[in-house]
Parts: structure tokens; C-alpha cells; sequence
């Protein structure tokens, strides 16, 4: 799919997790084992595809479907970002 909205509203890193917030999606990065970010894995969610959030001081439990669930980690202030930008888009 092509990627539109290129710009990033808010970015942050926990531990080797980068994360990247986009208009309509958002990116997680994380380095392959031993490779030291030579090579890194990216896993992205698009903003209409979330069914549920569920929040915490310093997690957001992401719920995409029946068994599907990622958990973003971070600081209190990040976590406040990512979940004005999700409700914003939803």
C-alpha cells in the first residue's frame, strides 16, 4: 500500500522500540536480533483499522481484532501524545 501523509506528528523510543507517529498510521521499529539496526523490522498499524484501546500510565494495549493485540510502552507524556493522536484521527 502506498504510503500517504508522510509526515510524522510525534516520535518517541523505549528501550530499542522506536516509534513513529503518522496522520494515518503508526510505526513500530524494532532492530533483528544481533544485527545492531543494520537490519530492523517494522511493523505498522493503521489508525482505521483499530477496533479498541485500552489505556495505562505507561502502556496502550492496541485491539486490531478478535486476536489481535499490540501493546505500545513509554513514558506517561508519550502515551498522552499517542492517544491524542489516535482519537483525533478516529
Amino acid at each position: 500500500m502506498a504510503k500517504i501523509d508522510d509526515d510524522i506528528i510525534y516520535r518517541f523510543k523505549n528501550g530499542w522500540q522506536h516509534v513513529y507517529v503518522y496522520p494515518n498510521r503508526i510505526e513500530i521499529r524494532t532492530p533483528r536480533a544481533a544485527t545492531l539496526w543494520l537490519t530492523k523490522k517494522t511493523e505498522t498499524i493503521y489508525i482505521s483499522k483499530i477496533r479498541d484501546v485500552s489505556r495505562k500510565p505507561k502502556y496502550v494495549r492496541i485491539h486490531l481484532g478478535a486476536a489481535s493485540v499490540r501493546q505500545i510502552n513509554g513514558k506517561r507524556k508519550d502515551i498522552d501524545a499517542l492517544m491524542d493522536v489516535i482519537n483525533a484521527a478516529m
